[in-house]
C-alpha cells in the first residue's frame, strides 16, 4: 500500500518551478521568432504535414488530418516503446532516444542561432566588426555550434555516459521549450487547436489503458521481482504504486524522457505540449495586436497544472495534459474573443 501523497507549498514550488522557467524560455524564444517575421515581412511558415496551399482551402479538414496524423505518429512512437522495454532491449531504448534528442538539439539550434545571432546585430553597434567577418564564418559558427548541442544532447540523455541528472533535465526543458515553440509558431490555428486535445484525449487513455500504464506495470513488475527475488503471480495495482515507484531510482527511469527531481517527475510530452499552446498564444496575440490571448491562456495553463496537482492526492496516476489544455484553451479562445479587435481579425486569424 502506498503512503497518500500531500500536496504541500514545498512541492508545489518544486514542481512549478521547471514548468515556469520552460515557459520563460518559450516566451523568448517566440518572441525571437515572431519578430524576425516581422523583419523579413512574412507570416510564419506552416510546418505541419498537410499544408492550407490555396485560398479558400477548408481549414478544418487541413486540421483533421493534421490531428489525426500527429495522434497516430505519438501511439505508435510510444507502442513501439512499451514493445521495446517489454523486451528488455534497454541499451536499444537508450541509443534511440539519445539519437533523436541529438538530431533534435542540432536542428533547433540550426533553426532558433542564427535568429539570436540576427538580434545580436540588429540592436548592437556591431556593424564595422560584421563588415571584417567573411559570410561563411557565419556558417561555419552556426553548424559548430549546433554540432556542439547535438554532442551535448545525446551525453546528457544517455545516462550511461551522464551521471548530472542537472545536465539531464536542462536538455529536457531545453528540447521542450524549443519544439514546442516552433510547433505552436508554424501550426495554423485549427490544427493546433485539434492536435493539443486529440493529444490530451489520447493521453488520458495511454495513461490509463494504454502504453504509458504497460511501461509503469512492466517495471512494477520487474523492482517487485528484483525486490524479492523470485516471480509473483500477485498482481499491485498501478495506482498504489506509482508514487513510490516514480520516487525511486530504478533503471527504467534514466531510460525514458521524463524530468526527475526527488519527487517530482514531469513528461517531456508535458513541458513540449504546454510550450506549444503558450508559444500559440503567443503568435495569436501578435496578430491580434492584443496581449490578452497570451495572459489568459497563462493562467488557464497554470490553473490546470495546480488542479492536476491537487486531484493527485486522490488518485496517484493522472495524466498531465487534458486539464491543462483544456482550461489553457478556453483562456485562449475568451482573449481572443475580448481582443480581436473586430470580426475581421477574428477571421483572420482563425484563417492563419
Amino acid at each position: 500500500m502506498s503512503q497518500q501523497f500531500v500536496l504541500t507549498r514545498s512541492y508545489m514550488i518544486r514542481f512549478f518551478m521547471p514548468i515556469l522557467v520552460t515557459l520563460t524560455l518559450v516566451i523568448f524564444l517566440s518572441l525571437l521568432t515572431l519578430d524576425y517575421y516581422h523583419l523579413i515581412n512574412q507570416p510564419p511558415e506552416t510546418i505541419t504535414p498537410v499544408s492550407p496551399n490555396e485560398e479558400g482551402t477548408n481549414q478544418a479538414e487541413v486540421g483533421i488530418a493534421n490531428m489525426l496524423i500527429y495522434v497516430v505518429m505519438i501511439a505508435l512512437g510510444s507502442s513501439i516503446v512499451l514493445l521495446i522495454v517489454k523486451k528488455g532491449k534497454y541499451n536499444l531504448l537508450l541509443l534511440g532516444f539519445s539519437l533523436l534528442t541529438a538530431f533534435a538539439s542540432f536542428s533547433l539550434t540550426l533553426f532558433f542561432f542564427p535568429l539570436m545571432l540576427i538580434e545580436l546585430f540588429l540592436y548592437l553597434p556591431l556593424d564595422a566588426i560584421v563588415v571584417l567577418i567573411p559570410e561563411y564564418w557565419f556558417t561555419i559558427l552556426i553548424l559548430g555550434v549546433s554540432f556542439a548541442m547535438a554532442v551535448l544532447a545525446f551525453y546528457a540523455m544517455n545516462p550511461t555516459l551522464n551521471r548530472s541528472i542537472f545536465l539531464r533535465n536542462s536538455m529536457l526543458i531545453l528540447f521542450g521549450a524549443g519544439i514546442g515553440t516552433i510547433f505552436g509558431i508554424h501550426f495554423p490555428v485549427i490544427s493546433a487547436v485539434l492536435v493539443l486535445i486529440a493529444l490530451s484525449l489520447y493521453d488520458i487513455y495511454s495513461v490509463f489503458k494504454g502504453p504509458i500504464r504497460g511501461i509503469l506495470e512492466h517495471f512494477i513488475s520487474s523492482s517487485s521481482t528484483q525486490a524479492t527475488g523470485t516471480n509473483t503471480d500477485v498482481e499491485t495495482p498501478v495506482e498504489e504504486t506509482t508514487t513510490e515507484l516514480t520516487r525511486q531510482s530504478f533503471i527504467g527511469m534514466p531510460l525514458l524522457p521524463i524530468y526527475s527531481s526527488g519527487d517530482v517527475n514531469i513528461g517531456l510530452g508535458d513541458f513540449a505540449f504546454y510550450s506549444m499552446l503558450i508559444a500559440h498564444s503567443l503568435k495569436i496575440s501578435d496578430l491580434t495586436g492584443s496581449l490578452l490571448p497570451f495572459i489568459f491562456t497563462l493562467i488557464g495553463l497554470l490553473l490546470g497544472i495546480g488542479m492536476t496537482l491537487y486531484l493527485l492526492q486522490k488518485r496517484p496516476t493522472l495524466p498531465g495534459l487534458p486539464i491543462s489544455i483544456f482550461l489553457g484553451l478556453v483562456g485562449l479562445f475568451i482573449g481572443l474573443l475580448v481582443g480581436a479587435p473586430n470580426i475581421e481579425t477574428l477571421n483572420h486569424v482563425l484563417r492563419s
